[in-house]
């Protein structure tokens, strides 16, 4: 990290407003801009800044679960990532296929990034580690992995590291192929996340926010408590429960 100071005399209002914006588009961690006088009928002013320079690339992988078009060809991507959680990133000039594919939803890629001071970071480089095109094969596989994206974007806090979520949902996805009826992983992935963040008592079943008969009580407890995806590959009949826990997971969360 290095600090510099900037020192000008005479500089055109317009040229200072200019210079200033390259500034903060910069990634510097830190700026000061002095305006020491001016002359507003030459609309000349006279000025010192100091910027303190911080460059630091880092690198994660990560599953993204959003990508938003940006003007003509960039996208603003939301990464899911093992160390970080949920970040942002700036992608300028997504012209390749092989580029589109990279920042396309789904994809498992590691990438490297430039911090800045929002919380929308710079994309500099990623390489592909999945596509996972094979969700697109079905109409189950991308709703299914779309409502667990949507899930985790509602409830993960930017910056918040969640490692033991990152692999649940990156080994959910993987497994969506094996599943008879994929219903029953979603209920599956959203049991984990409730026990997770703290919200699902394995003990108590009347502190518990939805009524549930104590049939259902106990599904859910086997499914919560499951560590095993081939015991559940051939499950069917849970599309009520999963219903029924649809209608209120986002206000648990």
């Amino acid at each position: 990290m290095k600090t510099y100071f900037l020192t000008a005399s005479a500089l055109p209002l317009g040229n200072v407003r200019f210079l200033r914006k390259k500034i903060r588009d910069a990634s510097f961690s830190n700026f000061q801009f002095f305006m020491l006088f001016g002359n507003k009928a030459s609309s000349t002013f006279y000025f010192r800044g100091r910027i303190t320079l911080s460059m630091a690339e880092e690198r994660v992988e990560g599953i993204v679960l959003k990508s938003t078009p940006y003007k003509e060809s960039h996208r603003i991507i939301t990464l899911f990532s093992q160390e970080a959680g949920l970040i942002s990133l700036m992608a300028k000039r997504v012209r390749t296929p092989e580029k589109m594919v990279l920042l396309s939803p789904f994809s498992q890629i590691e990438v490297i990034y430039r911090k800045k001071l929002s919380d929308l970071y710079s994309f500099k480089d990623g390489s592909l580690i999945a596509d996972n095109l094979f969700l697109r094969e079905k109409w189950d596989y991308l709703e299914i992995a779309g409502k667990m994206a949507q899930i985790l974007l509602h409830s993960q806090l930017p910056g918040k590291p969640a490692p033991l979520l990152y692999n649940l949902f990156l080994r959910c996805i993987k497994q969506l192929p094996q599943f008879e009826e994929p219903t029953s992983l979603l209920l599956f992935f959203y049991l984990k996340l409730l026990s997770h963040e703290g919200i699902l008592s394995l003990e108590d079943r009347e502190a518990f926010p939805i009524s549930l008969s104590a049939a259902n009580w106990d599904v859910m407890m086997e499914l919560a408590n499951n560590r095993s995806f081939q015991a559940l590959h051939k499950r069917k009949g849970l599309a009520p429960l999963l219903q029924q826990l649809e209608k209120k997971i986002k206000d648990l969360i």
